[in-house]
């Protein structure tokens, strides 16, 4: 009760007020209050900002008189004092308002199925002494029973799809009004005399008691108790839904529990004068399994109040007397006798519910304060757990841990494992020997792994597209029973239909445990009825299937199963991508395997499988030519000569071979091997297969069949286009074919080939090494013909080579062996140290200078100019030329002191300039990302767009992933590729990076990263340059550079730290912003910042 209007809107008459309905959302955590008075009061657990914890969310000020959610929680019922109906969705949104009146009665769906007016009847000369049948001997009026309290009541169908409402018209009539989910009037109740206001609405509801669910005897059973009917269904090999059952048996008296034996193949039902056996041999005879009925085979007291029963093994029985004793019975020489009770004292305030073991070996007993009690056959206590409250609850027994497990699951949707809270928002769940299988409130069918023996479990998130452990279900749905051995679960929906569905979780499951167990035979079965990846039979486990091959085959042993599982085979590990049944955690940097490659998987096995049917006494012709086709690249020459062999030793299976692999391959690729193999009978063969026409094979096969067989060979090589072997075949043809075997040679570029054929022929083998470096002279290859000609000792080519590609020494060297005159060798190191010079090789020049011509001039001049000042002073020193200090060092010392420092002060302001316009971008795109990326005010963007780096992409093209999300497939229907043309646009646009475009940050960064090599290339000549000017006493201009190169190292440790340290990676791959063409299968890429590691530190001198 709530008390006074201080709580609620106050209604006249009304000194109290109370809730009629309260309803707990445990998707957003609030509950949900429909008083009396007429307020709807929501209660948040963890409000929002801003939001009160309590809110009354509308009200009714005649008052309400009735209030009902729908059970799928989006539609709320409300009847209320002013004879109206109100539907309202989950918001509160009004969705019908309904008056109800006389008028209604008259909308009643009923047919009246009589027989029409008296005087329009048929009457037989007997018909006056007989009564229509059809017609009642008296019609209700609807009179009010003397116990209705007049309440109005209301009840919706479990389906969600309509409400029921019950009123009392008028103080004289009681009616129930049927509406629809929409709020229209379905239908009205006809009068029935004492009708009270208590209504509820069913399609079927039962009440369920399940056998074993561990295999082999994990029949599915489940007894429906209907009186003293007792209805009977073992899933397994029947699904028929309440109110039908496979097998129905009829007991003397009502039946009060029933419990299946551990091995499926006994029923005990409880009546009130004993126990009934009956005998239902289903897991042997199955559907057609007969009963028997053994009655009163335990006979019991009635007023002693047995409750509850279930079996203790295979001969005990156990029996809940009341709710304090515990009797055990047990069957000695097909007799019952009581074998002992759990006396009161060794249990805790009342037993609720007694439950077998799942090793059958204990008995479970559950209190009514939540307490769980273990005992062994001899009624020892093993194990005692406590639950805040008494809960539905199921074990599993680990043999080699021995170590039990009790799951419970209480009212409120708690799952406690071995008494302590595992998870919330359970609605029901069962046990097999692999998983705790479970649905949620949330509409989830979840699979928790009992593999690991560990009691921190995984619980897969509501992720029903990712993960083979977790899948959705119908709203409401619950847990009927599990056979693991068929991988069947069965769900019963609110409206009372029963779903068997085969979830992949209980599939992959047993597959894998067929495959540990080297059971492939059951595998591969299971993997082609639920259309598995027969991958898996090798990944799960590699080296026991390839270590395994005589097995697999003996256990297949099908042709055509065979072929289905070669032709299927991909380097891909199915285990670690498709059928992954780990959960990570991406809190944690987990993240499952997208492609999990085994490099040459598909080549292993097609070779044992080879090796393997080759081994068995009649080795299957059709599977070795399998294997050979799905090899990767295919293996067709291997098969064929396999095929041309047979031919020739007249094997009747040839033929079959041929069409077979006509069929795995392209004919006219086949064709072609076949000639590669040089067996024309068998191309002919081959091409009969083909939709070539005769009249142009059989000639050209003709023709290569009149040719002498090594210009078979090179005839067929050629067309093939296999150039070496043709060539091969030229070669063995000795002189006769070298003419040919050269110009060959040249027209197919095959020099490095041919030089090895004739390598133990010194004249053939100049022959072709002169043509091929000719040929490296005509495509710029200048040092590799060089080193050719000198091979050959063609000194005058070899010196055009090496003077072309720049190589001074070998150019020197190949000019003394023609052999030149002093003058010419002189003339021609000055032509090489005026390229050297033009190349900035300055060192190199200087040498040539000094030694070939003596101008000790120009090598000094060289060495500054590369800021080599100590070499050009040693070169001053050696030839006493002391002069050129002044007139060449100098001069080149302030040179190259001005360029550093030019340098120094282009570093400091590039840094400078594009680190504070990096910032400008980074706060434009955060203050306004729309106007970043270029999108115009009519741009229907959403609000919740998020720029950042992700994982995710959609399947959209908005502004947003225009310049962010590439997908891997086509974004768009309409989408076109881009031609090679834009792309090459776009990479220009990018290498620009204008100002103000997308491109620009990217551009400014990668700058910087350039600037960073650039300032490394610098420091070893500024501090050549340091140390010259320090020797020529230039002492301040040296303190500058050293002063410059520090300021600019300190500048970018300012630019890591205050830019890219502090910003987190953003995306690019953009396209511009009038972009319609997205490129298919582009990567989203991230804008790294720049590596700041690669800095060197600069090494200064110590006395400045």
């Amino acid at each position: 009760m709530i008390h006074g209007p201080d709580n609620c809107t106050a209604i006249d008459g009304l000194e109290e007020d109370k809730i009629l309905d309260l309803h707990y959302f445990a998707d957003d955590l609030s509950i949900c209050l429909v008083l009396k008075g007429g307020d709807v009061i929501v209660i948040w657990e963890e409000p929002h900002d801003g939001q009160s914890k309590v809110e009354i969310v509308g009200s009714v000020e005649e008052g309400i008189t009735a209030a009902s959610w729908s059970p799928d929680e989006s539609l709320l019922a409300i009847a209320t004092e002013a004879r109206t109906f109100v539907l309202m969705t989950r918001r509160f949104e009004p969705l019908a308002d309904f008056s109800l009146t006389e008028e209604d009665l008259k909308l009643s769906k009923h047919v009246n199925v009589g027989w029409g007016k008296k005087e329009t009847q048929f009457k037989g000369k007997r018909a006056a002494a007989l009564r229509d049948p059809t017609m009642p001997e008296r019609v209700d009026e609807g009179v009010l029973s003397s116990a209705d309290t007049k309440d109005t009541k209301l009840s919706w169908r479990g389906d969600g799809q309509y409400v029921a409402l019950s009123t009392v018209q008028d103080g004289k009539r009681r009616i129930i009004r049927i509406f629809s989910r929409s709020g229209e009037l379905d239908g009205v109740s006809e009068p029935v005399d004492g009708m009270e206001g208590v209504i509820t609405e069913l399609d079927f509801a039962w009440f369920i008691h399940r056998g074993a669910t561990s295999p082999p005897f994990d029949l599915g059973i489940v007894a429906v108790i209907d009186g003293s009917n007792l209805k009977l269904t073992p899933f397994r090999y029947a699904n028929m839904p309440p109110p039908m059952s496979l097998c129905e048996i009829t007991l003397d008296s009502n039946v009060i529990d029933v419990a299946v034996s551990p091995a499926s193949d006994i029923l005990a039902a409880l009546t009130a004068g004993g126990v009934d056996l009956i005998n239902w041999d289903i897991p042997h005879l199955k559907r057609k399994a007969p009963t028997q009925v053994q009655k009163f085979a335990i006979k019991l007291e009635a007023h002693l109040n047995y409750r509850q029963i279930c079996f203790f093994g295979p001969d005990k029985v156990a029996l809940l007397r009341g709710a304090g004793a515990i009797e055990i019975y047990q069957r000695t020489e097909g007799f019952w006798g009581k074998f002992g009770e759990i006396e009161d004292s060794q249990l805790v305030a009342g037993v609720s519910s007694i439950t077998l073991s799942s090793d059958g070996s204990s008995l479970l007993c559950e209190s009514v304060s939540g307490e769980v009690v273990v005992f062994d056959e001899t009624l020892v206590s093993l194990d005692r757990q406590n639950h805040p409250q008494a809960c539905l609850i199921y074990d599993q027994y680990d043999v080699a841990e021995q170590k039990r497990k009790i799951f419970a699951l209480g009212p409120s949707g708690r799952l406690f494992y071995n008494g302590k809270p595992l998870l919330n928002g359970c609605t029901s769940f069962v046990l097999t020997h692999q998983h705790l299988i479970i649905t949620t409130i949330q509409n989830f069918l979840k699979f928790i792994s009992l593999r690991d023996n560990a009691d921190d479990f995984q619980i897969p998130p509501d992720d029903a597209a990712g993960n083979e452990l977790c899948r959705a279900i119908e709203r409401g749905g619950k847990l009927v029973t599990v056979i693991p051995s068929t991988f069947a679960v069965v769900l019963q929906m609110p409206r009372g239909n029963l779903e068997t569905i085969y979830p992949r979780a209980l599939v992959l499951a047993g597959i894998r445990e067929c495959i540990d167990s080297k059971d492939y035979k059951a595998a591969f079965s299971y993997c082609r009825t639920h259309r598995v990846d027969f991958n898996l039979l090798h990944d799960h486990n590699a080296e026991q299937f390839m270590n395994s091959i005589d097995l697999f085959l003996d256990q297949i042993d099908s042709v055509q199963y065979i072929d289905l599982f070669l032709s299927q085979l991909r380097d891909e590990d199915v285990s670690k991508s498709m059928y992954d049944w780990r959960i990570y955690d991406p809190t944690k940097g987990e993240k499952p395997h997208s492609l999990a490659e085994i490099a040459k998987k598909t080549n292993k096995i097609c070779d044992a499988m080879l090796e393997g049917i080759q081994r068995r006494n009649s080795p299957s012709i059709q599977n070795l030519v399998t294997c050979y086709v799905s090899k990767r690249p295919a293996d067709l020459d291997s098969g064929l000569l396999m095929i041309s062999e047979m031919k020739r030793n007249g094997s009747d299976d040839a033929d079959l071979a041929i069409e077979h692999i006509c069929f795995l391959a392209d004919v006219n690729l086949l064709y072609d091997h076949s000639l590669g193999i040089y067996d024309l009978e068998l191309a002919l063969l081959i091409a009969q297969q083909s939709q070539k026409d005769p009249r142009e094979y059989l000639p050209f096969l003709q023709s290569i069949r009149d040719m002498e067989s090594l210009r078979q060979k090179f005839f067929i090589d050629d067309f093939l286009g296999r150039h070496k072997k043709a060539a091969n075949s030229l070669h063995e043809m000795g002189d006769l074919g070298f003419v040919e075997l050269l110009e060959y040679t040249v027209k197919h570029e095959l020099y490095r080939h041919v030089t090895s054929l004739v390598q133990y022929d010194d004249e053939k083998r100049r022959i072709i090494v002169k043509s091929h470096a000719e040929y490296l002279m005509t495509s710029s290859s200048y040092k590799e013909a060089g080193i050719s000609f000198e091979y050959l000792n063609c000194w005058e080519r070899a010196l055009d080579a090496y003077q072309k590609c720049g190589l001074w020494q070998e150019a020197l060297y190949a000019a003394s062996r023609i052999p030149l005159s002093n003058e010419e060798i002189t003339e021609l190191s000055g032509i090489l140290a005026d390229a050297l010079t033009e190349g900035r090789d300055f060192k190199n020049a200087a040498t040539l200078f000094l030694d070939y011509r003596n101008d000790v001039r120009e090598a000094v001049s060289c060495y500054c100019r590369g800021s080599f000042f100590q070499d050009a002073m040693r070169v001053i020193a050696l030839k006493q030329s002391f002069d050129l200090l002044e007139e060449v060092v100098d001069p080149g010392l302030i040179e190259a002191f001005n360029t550093t420092s030019e340098l120094i002060a282009d570093f400091i302001a590039q840094i400078k300039s594009q680190t504070s316009r990096i910032k400008v971008l980074r706060e434009k795109k955060e203050n306004d990302p729309v106007a970043f990326y270029g999108a115009s005010g009519e741009t229907d963007a959403p609000d919740n767009v998020s720029v950042a780096g992700t994982d995710l992409s959609t399947a959209a093209g908005s502004t947003f992933t225009r310049y962010t999300d590439k997908t891997p497939g086509s974004i768009v229907t309409n989408a076109t590729r881009k031609t090679s043309k834009n792309r090459r646009r776009e990479e220009r646009k990018k290498a620009r990076g204008k100002k103000g475009s997308v491109y620009e940050e990217e551009y400014l960064v990668n700058s910087i990263g350039r600037l960073i090599s650039r300032v490394n290339e610098t420091q070893e000549e500024s501090h050549r340059t340091m140390e010259g000017l320090i020797r020529r006493g230039m002492r301040e201009r040296a303190e500058s550079i050293q002063v410059g190169m520090q300021s600019v190292l300190a500048a970018l440790e300012i630019a890591r730290k205050d830019v890219f340290d502090t910003a987190p990676e953003m995306l690019t791959n953009i396209a511009p912003p009038n972009e319609e063409e997205l490129e298919d299968g582009a990567e989203t890429k991230m804008i790294k910042p720049p590596d700041f590691s690669t800095i060197k530190p600069f090494q200064g001198l110590s006395i400045l």
